[in-house]
């Protein structure tokens, strides 16, 4: 006999946390990216479409909206993580007078 984990929603960050705002379909899929270990958007992006089919028994078409809300949350999150971009190096100052060679 096994006895079914306990434990209930303390103040672990649930899937839950990230799916519900894709929409009431996302969120009964939450317990199975928990059992995966996804914490954030941003860890499902290396993830296919197929890979959300295959693994968490999603339709492709909410696997789908999942991979472009996952695109988004990167690209958010790269937005703000990113670096600043270096300066561009300073032309070189042009030579005050050509001369003429006559």
């Amino acid at each position: 006999g096994g006895s079914g984990g306990g434990g209930g929603d303390g103040g672990g960050e649930s899937a839950t946390s990230f799916l519900s705002p894709l929409g009431p379909k996302f969120e009964k899929y939450a317990a199975a990216f928990d059992e995966a270990g996804a914490e954030s958007l941003e860890d499902l992006a290396d993830m296919t479409v197929q890979e959300f089919v295959d693994d968490f028994g999603m339709t492709k078409i909410l696997a789908t909206k999942l991979k472009r809300a996952v695109a988004d949350a990167v690209a958010d999150t790269l937005a703000v993580t990113a670096p600043a971009p270096a300066p561009a190096p300073a032309p070189a100052p042009a030579p005050a007078a050509v001369r003429k060679e006559r």
